[in-house]
């Protein structure tokens, strides 16, 4: 038997907007920690250089260089890509939290910063009609999929990733990493629903949409998190939507 945070309790029993749409995270939410995007960049050097980026030695633009810098080394092409998507393991009940809230006209959403080429794959291994076959625009771009974008030169081999800060592609790049609160803003706004309608579930990095919209942390470590609810079990969700 399942049981709820009394965090979790108190979601479920105060009065508030419905809840109509789920955005979820990617790494560490709908697969494990070592998600899509780990498993292509490759684990070498990760902790070292996320070391040097909290001790502001390095920032995320330079350490995303110097991944990137290594998979062109060891050219990395399209297909390692969908390869590890392919391979990455889901997280545990992840299909069927996410069938079950389709099946309640929940509309359901992916904002990562890997890129997206790894999510597309991820929502096609969780429930396509979900995710990749509603609200597609005339050049059938998912646009309930956002990520960074990651380029292929002529031979479907690496060359970089771009990124588009509201998760749509604009008629500029943008070289830092998209911005999830401006992304569920897009979202927002495009279907004209209030922030309270909107539940953002992820593993416990994204403090800045936390402080804009409610927030589920699933198993996380981050205290600066400002959730909502905290849930061990992604099945709890189907008890706050």
């Amino acid at each position: 038997m399942l049981s709820l945070s009394a965090d979790a309790h108190a979601l479920a029993g105060k009065e508030h907007h419905e809840v109509k749409a789920v955005v979820f995270d990617q790494d560490g939410v709908l697969v494990g920690r070592r998600g899509a995007w780990e498993r292509i960049r490759g684990p070498n050097g990760s902790a070292q250089l996320y070391r040097l980026l909290r001790k502001g030695v390095l920032d995320l633009s330079e350490v995303r260089d110097i991944y990137e810098a290594g998979m062109r080394e060891r050219g990395t092409c399209r297909e390692d890509f969908i390869k590890a998507a392919r391979e990455a393991e889901l997280e545990k009940h992840a299909q069927e939290v996410v069938k079950e809230l389709y099946d309640k006209g929940k509309k359901l959403f992916i904002v990562t910063l890997a890129p997206s080429i790894f999510a597309r794959v991820i929502a096609e291994r969780l429930h396509p009609e979900a995710f990749l076959r509603q609200n597609a625009s005339a050049w059938q771009v998912p646009m309930n999929v956002h990520g960074n974008i990651a380029l292929f030169d002529s031979r479907g081999l690496f060359v970089s990733v771009v990124s588009y800060p509201t998760g749509a592609r604009q008629p500029w790049e943008f070289r830092g990493e998209i911005n999830k609160r401006l992304v569920l803003d897009g979202i927002r706004e495009r279907h004209g629903w209030h922030t309270e309608e909107l539940l953002y579930v992820c593993d416990g990095y994204d403090t800045e949409v936390s402080r804009y919209y409610p927030t589920v942390g699933y198993r996380h470590t981050s205290g600066t998190l400002h959730t909502v609810a905290e849930i061990t079990d992604l099945r709890e969700l189907l008890r706050l939507v």
